[in-house]
Order: structure tokens, then C-alpha cells, then sequence
């Protein structure tokens, strides 16, 4: 875009003036695994196909499930999850669970995998990466279910993922085990099957897809990690296959209750440093910024407006989600994977999430946008936050017509003195993030 030509947009934003900020800590509850290597040598012990060791559990092969999520601790997780199945005289192995993420290519799937830092060297395993699958059988309804080629083909399947709350799906089944079971190892064509019949009944959809999965391949069971607000494993439990449908709920509480959010609410304008799929499933959690791909959800902040400046490296340019914002900067736009993003939404069906924002020359141009276009605001102008992105939630900045709201609430404290948001010479901000 050629911005000489569009000076109007200079002019009109530049009478936006940019309100001072305060630094302000938000606190949640604090539950910590306080041993990573102890707790998942106990996950595996509570697995009882493991324990079962005879001549013939020697090397049987086991096919470790890992996803794409930014999960806390992950590499750290599934090579002390590989280094206790070694121990125990398997020979395991990762494969990509993650639907059509990555670009739907084997390499893509690779490299994420190896952003999230879970690399052959690292977890001392082979990575084995393939959008090959099988169909193994059609649920009641008439969905066909499909599984990893590859995870089929091992002596066991170990299914390694984090229970939370979902962008979209209502129901008792959100993101989990069930859920990688279902789409994760479905790979694309699994995750299309899915996606097809909309989110309305997708909860009903996952599991009984994963029933099936569960029936026809041998997972053997599951690592389940429930997060914390500061983006450490609060939990990390071992499940039975045959057990999964049961646990699985009362950690999916425990995760809505220790869920980091914004403890400010209602916000005029919203500004979130980065966004990507390493954050998010959507780029930014829904279940903090209040704005779902489908209205059979809710929650969150009240929100009028969203500014993004930038994309993690770990997203390898998906920008799925990136529809839920109303302003992004140039440099968001270059750091776009078209190909990626909209192999993600044309699998979903969630073509909204792929559409473009607003697109402003630099970060000062996104939040004076913001802020001009805020309707209704206080008289003393709207306010504003600022967030790194949507995990890390313990450190934000606000607008000082916020400052109120700040001190009556007993979760929220000031850390720091006013200050005036730093620019470089770009219009970019300059070492807040």
C-alpha cells in the first residue's frame, strides 16, 4: 500500500492523542507442579499398559501424540515423557497430532513441533511426520473416522495434551485428550469430517469420534497438563484409555477456574503485542478478549475495539484469528502465511477468522485507531490496555482513566509510575513487550 497517496489517514489520526500509562499486576491462584520429571513418571505409572512389563514389552514401539499448542513446559514434558517410557524398555517415537495445522504438510507439522522446541536432538526420540491416515470406522451419526498412519502402526499410542477451555465448541468436551483423539490424529481429513457439521453439536461430533478412535486404535491412554494463569503445568495426570471420558471433565474445570483473564472489564480498546497459533487455536483466546468465531459461545472482557502489531515467530506466519481484531499493522500483513492461514480456516469453516483488518503503517497508527474509533467512551477519553498477548496476562499496562478500576479491585495493583508510551523513529513501540 502506498502511503503517500492515503496522507488523510496520517492527518486524521495524528489529533488522537495517546493517553499516559500505568503499569499494573494482575494475580490469580497459584498451583504449580512443583516437579516436572516426578509428576510425569507418575502420569506413566497411573497408566496400567505400561506397567505391565514382561520380555515382550522390549521395544514395542509407542507413538507419543503432540500437538501444536504453546503448551507450559512441553518439550521439557515429552522428553521426560520419552526418556520414562526408554526406562521402561519401550521404544517411543513422536508424531504430529494436530490436525491441519502447520500448512497440512508433513514438514509443516515438523516445524512446528520444533518452534514449540520439540526436536529429535532435544527429546531423543524420532519425530516421524505424515498427513497419512487411515479410516478406521463412521460414527453413529455418519462421520467417517480417520486416524494417523503412522500412530496406527505403533504397539500403542500415548495421547500428550493440555486441557482447557475451547475458542468455539459448547459442551462437555473442549480441549484435551478427547479432542486429539478425535482431530489431532485425524489430521486433516479427520479434522474436515469434523468441521463439516459445524460447531453447534461439535462437542456431541469429538466424542463420538473419539469414542471410535478410542475403540480401533491402541491408545493406550493419556498425559493430560492443566495450566495455570502464569504459564506453568498445574497439573500433569496420567489417565487410562478407558478413563479419559471420565477424568477428563473435572480438569477442565480446574482449568476454567485457574484460566488467566482481564480483570478490567468493560475496555474501550484492547492492544495485543502478538498474537499466533503457539497462544491460541484463534491467535488470541477468545475466553479473554470476548470475541468468539461463533455465537454458541460467550465470555470474556466487553471489548470495543482490538489492535494487533505483530505475529510470534512460532506461528510461522498463521494468522488464523486474525479476523477477531478491527486494526493490525503493516508488518502483521508481510508476516502473513495465506497458504497456512487459510488451509487453517478453509478446514474449520471458519472463514471469518482469516479476513483482513484494517491495516495501519505502524503501532502508533493502530492504537490511535483504536482509540478514535471507541464509541461512547468516558469523558475523559477512552481507555486502553496494552497486553503482551493473551497467556501472559500477569503484566499489563493501562490507560490512567483506569486507575480506579485498578484500586477497587483486589486481584489488581499499580507496579510503576505513569509514563507515556515509548515509539522508536518508525512509530513502532520501542521495549515495552
Amino acid at each position: 500500500m502506498e502511503w503517500s497517496a492515503l496522507s488523510i489517514i496520517q492527518t486524521i489520526l495524528q489529533q488522537i492523542p495517546l493517553p499516559s500509562m500505568v503499569p499494573v499486576e494482575q494475580r490469580f491462584p497459584l498451583v504449580r507442579v512443583p516437579d516436572i520429571t516426578m509428576a510425569v513418571k507418575e502420569a506413566i505409572a497411573r497408566i496400567s499398559a505400561f506397567q505391565n512389563i514382561n520380555a515382550d514389552s522390549h521395544e514395542r514401539s509407542v507413538a507419543v501424540a503432540v500437538g501444536s499448542r504453546g503448551i507450559a513446559g512441553i518439550a521439557t514434558i515429552v522428553k521426560c515423557v520419552v526418556a520414562e517410557l526408554k526406562s521402561l524398555g519401550f521404544a517411543p517415537f513422536i508424531v504430529p497430532a494436530m490436525g491441519s495445522h502447520g500448512g497440512a504438510t508433513d514438514e509443516g507439522q515438523k516445524a512446528v513441533l520444533a518452534a514449540l522446541g520439540i526436536t529429535e536432538e532435544r527429546v531423543h526420540a524420532p519425530i516421524r511426520s505424515s498427513m497419512e491416515v487411515m479410516q478406521i470406522g463412521v460414527t453413529p451419526s455418519g462421520i467417517p473416522v480417520y486416524c494417523d498412519r503412522l500412530a496406527l502402526e505403533a504397539d500403542a499410542i500415548l495421547l500428550v495434551n493440555r486441557v482447557k477451555p475451547h475458542t468455539v465448541l459448547p459442551g462437555p468436551v473442549e480441549s484435551g485428550l478427547i479432542k486429539m483423539a478425535a482431530i489431532g490424529l485425524g489430521k486433516q481429513r479427520g479434522a474436515q469430517a469434523i468441521h463439516s457439521r459445524g460447531f453447534a453439536n461439535g462437542s456431541n461430533d469429538i466424542l463420538e469420534v473419539a469414542r471410535e478412535v478410542f475403540a480401533k486404535a491402541p491408545i493406550v491412554g493419556g498425559i493430560a497438563i492443566v495450566e495455570n494463569a502464569y504459564g506453568e503445568p498445574a497439573k500433569i495426570v496420567g489417565i487410562n484409555r478407558d478413563r479419559i471420558e471420565e477424568e477428563e471433565l473435572p480438569l477442565l474445570r480446574e482449568a476454567y477456574r485457574l484460566l488467566a483473564t482481564l480483570l478490567i472489564d468493560p475496555i474501550d480498546a484492547l492492544v495485543v503485542y502478538e498474537m499466533g497459533k503457539n497462544i491460541s487455536g484463534d491467535g488470541m483466546d477468545p475466553n479473554v478478549i470476548g470475541r468468539f468465531p461463533e455465537p454458541h459461545r460467550s465470555g470474556g472482557a466487553h471489548i470495543q475495539r482490538i489492535g494487533v502489531l505483530n505475529l510470534t515467530p512460532e506461528t510461522h506466519g498463521n494468522a488464523n484469528g486474525i479476523g477477531l481484531a478491527d486494526f493490525i499493522t503493516e508488518r502483521v500483513r508481510d508476516q502473513i502465511d495465506f497458504e497456512k492461514t487459510y488451509a487453517n480456516s478453509l478446514t474449520s469453516n471458519l472463514v471469518n477468522l482469516s479476513k483482513v483488518p484494517i491495516t495501519l503503517k505502524n503501532d502508533r497508527e493502530v492504537i490511535q485507531a483504536a482509540l478514535k474509533t471507541c464509541i461512547n467512551s468516558d469523558k475523559s477519553g477512552p481507555s486502553l490496555v496494552l497486553i503482551r498477548n493473551t497467556l501472559e496476562l500477569q503484566r499489563i499496562y493501562v490507560s490512567e482513566n483506569l486507575t480506579e478500576a485498578v484500586h477497587s479491585h483486589p486481584s489488581l495493583q499499580i507496579v510503576g509510575d505513569s509514563f507515556q508510551l515509548p515509539f522508536d523513529a518508525q512509530g513502532n513501540l520501542d521495549g515495552l513487550f
